[in-house]
């Protein structure tokens, strides 16, 4: 896979960045140390990862720390529009052109050597970067110079041009290489024989002859063939491939080409961007929680192994050192003995240490006297060595030998556990089956708590007040029917105006469970009305706290039965397209029971009413379970209960997703952890609580 993009590349990413003009800068991210993502109003997204790296992207990317110069750009660019976006001649430079308010700004991305984000002032001012290039002053406060190198394809420059065969010199007149010469040069063969009956293979001398006739009609025929290829190169964007060595992408291109090479494996896309996301995306072992476990097992026994290590080599060291030096520190102990006749102080001792220091060897090797602890620091061989001054040097050589020796004999045991440990971790590697990565969009409605009915119905929650508010202010529609349980604490639920009966009822008893009656193990009712009721202005005199809201008119009332909530799992399909409509909150595409025969793109998870949710599921009561255990059962149990070609899709389900998704304040029912047996975490749990509680006999 090659790793700087060349000027076509680019080309390809500033085309498809149309898209983005007129749109303003929502966020930018860190990817990682040098990648930012920027996210615009249009919920576009630009990678830029200079030089490999720079186009739309539709993946999910994992969000690490600001680095200095992304936390700069979001303060400082968000909220800026978009006019417009290009690229420096045929350089490999793009320019993103942005306004606002406070003036414009350029942000220019170059994409050659180690590449650079660079922002500047429309007077090309540089006001911060990624890589400051001191000798070329690009730094802050310098300026940028402009160079924008043109591509002429005309006779003038092909004679110019070097090259000693003819896809040396199409690559140098194009300034490209690889699959895209290959290509122009196959059709360059056909157009040729075509037009001026020459000869296959087309050589460079055939050209050369040509022009050196320079025969109208063959130049006729060269200015249109590179016109035409002019007009296909600067015009590249809406198409993207990836070629593949077996599993394995080797190469993208933003060229289509007309004479592909037969066999060779290629998948093609709508737009350059996602041609990049296929072509980056790795195949990744997921580590389960087994593996995690004996890893940190392992690593913690490598970590006490070196720190025995280390204790047991100072330890001998410094008994070593005391042996070889015994008249050295006899002589100190004597000084020290004399310091106490003459009644000197620790200070006075000091002073007398500092002034003998130049003349005298053992003052010398002296660092620090503790009168107090009867200790005194010496400095032997250039290594701390401390002794007590009142006790034998030969007893205090053979008590560190002595540590060192007992800590010899820890050592052995730790060496043989950890053998042990790296055995348990290899084997468990080798039961664990490998999972690709599987990279999905995240829908707008995962942000808030929802569920799709078996009518196909989206039911919208709020996770909290301030969820409550967008879902009123941004999606509730006059006719939508909206949701709360008859309680102070809640979560605001919508469905659309087409809503079924039995959609209706579900967001009811969705209603009551993301209340604070299920927190409190109560049941109450639940009232509807139309969006049209619903309303943020208080009567005259009162106040409306954040995420409350006032209603007016007649209420119709649900009275669920049950505080029971479920966990299930839905599939996307891969021959369905997912359809979302945000007017009537209908969405279709996904299924919780995928026949055999259909293909799986990716699984999502997802809570609502046990009585009303699809396939296989899992019940929840209100408790306090630990919510990371809860989740690891909730997996391990749909592992169990669903067919083995699901479980890499169920493994891609992420930590951050079932966060999200779990509902606080539960537990798993007693018919749940019955599921895992004594494999289950709750039921080993309660397991060690019972032993622990049981009563040891009396010893006589």
């Amino acid at each position: 896979m090659k790793g700087r993009l060349s000027w076509l590349d680019i080309r390809a990413g500033v085309n498809e960045l149309e898209k983005i003009n007129g749109c303003h800068i929502k966020t930018v991210y860190s990817t990682s140390k040098k990648a930012i993502l920027i996210k615009f109003s249009n919920k576009e997204q630009l990678l830029i990862d200079p030089p490999s790296k720079f186009h739309l992207t539709h993946k999910n990317y994992e969000k690490v720390n600001l680095t200095p110069l992304a936390l700069y750009l979001r303060r400082e660019i968000s909220n800026y529009r978009v006019e417009k976006v290009t690229q420096l001649g045929f350089d490999r430079i793009a320019v993103i052109k942005i306004r606002s308010g406070k003036g414009c700004r350029l942000l220019i991305i170059e994409m050659y050597a180690n590449g650079n984000i660079i922002l500047t002032d429309e007077e090309l001012n540089i006001i911060n970067l990624l890589r400051p290039v001191e000798h070329l002053g690009v730094v802050k406060e310098g300026q940028y110079l402009i160079n924008q190198p043109e591509l002429v394809l005309d006779i003038d420059r092909f004679n110019y041009v070097k090259g000693d065969t003819l896809k040396k010199k199409i690559s140098n007149f194009l300034s490209l290489s690889g699959r895209v010469v290959d290509d122009v040069i196959a059709e360059m063969t056909e157009v040729f024989e075509k037009e001026l009956g020459m000869n296959r293979p087309l050589l460079l001398s055939d050209i050369e002859k040509g022009l050196e006739n320079n025969s109208p009609e063959f130049i006729k025929v060269f200015n249109s063939f590179f016109s035409e290829i002019f007009n296909k190169l600067t015009s590249v964007g809406n198409y993207g491939v990836v070629y593949y060595d077996g599993e394995k992408p080797t190469m993208f291109s933003a060229w289509k080409e007309k004479h592909p090479q037969p066999g060779q494996r290629i998948k093609e896309f709508d737009g350059f961007g996602s041609a990049m996301d296929a072509a980056f995306a790795v195949q990744e072992i997921t580590e389960t929680a087994s593996q995690k476990k004996h890893r940190k097992i392992r690593e913690a026994q490598e970590r006490d192994l070196h720190k025995k290590i280390d204790e047991m080599t100072i330890l001998k060291s410094k008994a070593e050192l005391l042996s070889e030096n015994q008249a050295e520190v006899k002589n100190v102990i004597s000084v020290i003995e004399a310091a106490h006749a003459a009644s000197l102080s620790e200070k006075e001792f000091e002073r007398f240490k500092e002034s003998e220091k130049d003349k005298n060897p053992t003052a010398k090797i002296i660092k620090k006297a503790n009168f107090g602890k009867k200790t005194v620091d010496l400095i032997l061989d250039k290594q701390l060595v401390t002794i007590d001054y009142t006790a034998s040097i030969f007893e205090q050589i053979n008590a560190l030998y002595q540590k060192a020796k007992k800590i010899e004999e820890k050592l052995k045991k730790t060496r043989v556990a950890l053998e042990e440990s790296k055995t348990k971790e290899i084997e468990v590697t080798k039961r664990i089956e490998k999972i690709e990565k599987i990279d999905r969009n995240v829908f707008w409605f995962e942000k808030f708590r929802w569920l799709i009915t078996k009518d196909s119905d989206l039911i919208l929650a709020g996770r909290d007040s301030k969820q409550n508010e967008i879902l009123v202010k941004k999606h509730l529609l006059d006719t939508d029917y909206y949701f709360h349980a008859d309680v102070r604490g809640g979560s605001s639920v919508i469905v659309g105006e087409n809503a079924t009966e039995h959609t209706k009822e579900v967001a009811a008893t969705m209603a009551l469970h993301l209340s604070k009656a299920w927190e409190n193990s109560t049941i109450t009712e639940v009232y509807c009305v139309r969006g049209e009721q619903v309303s943020k202005t208080a009567p005259a005199g009162e106040y409306l706290t954040h995420g409350s809201f006032m209603i007016t008119g007649k209420k119709e009332f649900y009275h669920p039965t049950k505080l029971e909530y479920g966990f299930s799992i839905m599939y996307k399909l891969k021959n369905k397209e997912i359809e979302i409509s945000d007017d009537n909150r209908k969405v279709s595409g996904f299924t919780a029971n995928p026949a055999p025969e259909e293909e799986i793109e990716f699984a999502i998870p997802v809570m609502g009413p046990y009585k009303y949710l699809e396939g296989k599921k899992c019940r929840l009561l209100p408790g306090s379970a630990k919510k990371g255990m809860i989740i690891k059962e909730l997996l391990a149990i749909a592992e169990q209960e669903h067919p083995a070609s699901f479980k890499k899709y169920i493994r891609n389900i992420t930590d951050k997703e079932m966060e999200l998704t779990v509902i606080g304040n539960s537990k798993l029912s007693h018919a749940e952890i019955l599921k895992r047996g004594e494999k289950s975490l709750f039921a080993r749990k309660t397991k060690t609580k019972k032993n622990k509680n049981k009563k040891t006999p009396d010893s006589d």
